[in-house]
């Protein structure tokens, strides 16, 4: 075969798992060991970011509309269906008349359910990346071929949901995209991130898919009482959203687009009520997490975080977590240092008026003790959570990304497996309902 050309479908995070696929896909052909001597990347993007993300390795973009994610414009139900059924026409004018051989998808949003509609319509063949396996979109029904990262997933899609046309690829391809990052030197250092953020040791707060807005609020209450340098970042909500809850000047809400990874590397903590992505982050980086126990009780992303040693908690836990670790660490600090009671002697200052040079002094020793105690609280902090265990993870993750482009290698484009079909969206329909 002279050529490939193979269209992608993604959001931000699974953007991460394509990645290192395509480099080990431009990396075999140049070594001339591929059934193929070249390949073309079409990419149809969904959501911000993308674009910029993938832009080194593909060759066409196509935009194929926006999640309606959280913190979003209510809509009913005709309204989406609506924008919906235009997003599948740009996903279709995305893929038509361009000899696309084959369409690879990840992730479990609207970018998987309209390209695999697309996809069908033009009877284009399907090879899916399912991470998320408790949780999958309906529409992987359709795909020809579903991966997972274990054999035990592979039985359960087949069991729960009649997912019978799979692969177990042994891991997760997206910890090679991290594990790029941090050897290339992308990862800002320490002073790097308190020079671009104004913030030295801190909490970081990510507001994932796994939480509602009344879960925000809640956790700002949580932050605002324990009165901690907090930088949260949005990701699935808007900033102004987030903004207008907070009243602290500890707490400080970052822009939609950051280095997410070089904040969570800086942070003492990191708390985060999202899915796969951020919890492989956090195992790749090895940072001290907390991921909040969102409405998915089962989810990819749950096992993989037991697995990494990653505590998941109640909201209501994290507070009590929160509160008794600072209350004794408050406590310890004061007697280590034999700290006085500055308030008291601001007090006696401001009386006596007599003497403004100490009563500056003074003051500026109150604000060198909370900096100080602040700074030991929070490494006391980063301290005390297990570190998650990151080597399985990162060499299975290699076994994944060769499994993968195998997979592509050998697929049988004229005669592509069975689609599961109908049975099989039902059954994952019904599981869905229960989160709406």
């Amino acid at each position: 075969m002279e050529e490939i050309t193979i269209a992608i479908a993604c959001e931000l995070a699974p953007a991460k798992t394509l990645i290192p696929i395509i480099k080990k896909i431009k990396k075999m052909e140049s070594l001339g060991k591929l059934n193929w001597k070249k390949s073309k990347i079409i990419c149809l993007t969904h959501g911000s970011g993308v674009k910029e993300l993938l832009k080194p390795y593909c060759d066409e973009f196509y935009s194929i509309g926006k999640g309606r994610g959280s913190g979003k414009v209510k809509r009913n139900n005709f309204e989406l269906a609506y924008l919906i059924f235009k997003d599948i026409i740009k996903a279709i004018l995305g893929l038509r008349g361009k000899g696309i051989d084959l369409l690879i998808t990840c992730g479990n949003a609207g970018d998987v359910r309209k390209s695999i509609s697309a996809a069908n319509l033009l009877k284009i063949p399907v090879i899916h990346i399912e991470q998320d396996i408790y949780n999958p979109i309906e529409t992987i029904a359709f795909s020809n071929l579903v991966t997972v990262p274990s054999e035990s997933y592979k039985n359960y899609l087949s069991e729960k949901y009649h997912i019978d046309s799979t692969e177990n690829i042994q891991g997760y391809p997206m910890v090679n995209y991290i594990v790029d990052y941090v050897n290339n030197n992308y990862l800002l250092d320490n002073e790097g991130v308190k020079k671009e953020y104004d913030f030295s040791n801190f909490i970081l707060i990510v507001l994932g898919g796994d939480l509602k807005t009344s879960d925000i609020k809640k956790l700002i209450n949580i932050l605002e009482r324990i009165n901690l340098p907090t930088l949260i970042a949005p990701y699935r909500f808007k900033k102004e959203l987030i903004e207008n809850m907070i009243k602290s000047n500890k707490i400080k809400v970052l822009d939609e687009f950051v280095d997410l990874l070089s904040l969570m590397k800086s942070s003492n903590l990191m708390i985060y009520g999202a899915g796969m992505g951020m919890t492989i982050e956090a195992g790749v980086l090895e940072i001290p997490s907390i991921k909040i126990a969102g409405f998915h009780k089962e989810h990819g992303s749950v096992d993989l975080a037991n697995n990494l040693k990653i505590p998941i908690l109640e909201i209501e836990e994290i507070s009590d977590f929160l509160d008794e670790f600072k209350d004794n660490y408050q406590d310890k600090y004061n007697h280590e240092n034999k700290h006085t009671h500055e308030n008291e002697h601001d007090d006696k200052y401001k009386d006596n008026h007599e003497d403004n040079d100490k009563y500056k002094d003074n003051y500026e020793d109150k604000n060198s003790y909370d900096d100080k105690y602040e700074d030991y609280v929070l490494n006391m902090l980063k301290n005390k959570l297990p570190t998650p265990e990151s080597e399985k993870l990162i060499k299975n993750s290699e076994f994944a990304v060769e499994d993968f482009v195998n997979i592509i290698n050998n697929f049988n484009l004229k005669n592509p497996p069975k689609k599961s079909g109908l049975k099989a969206m039902k059954a994952i329909w019904k599981k869905r309902s229960e989160f709406r």
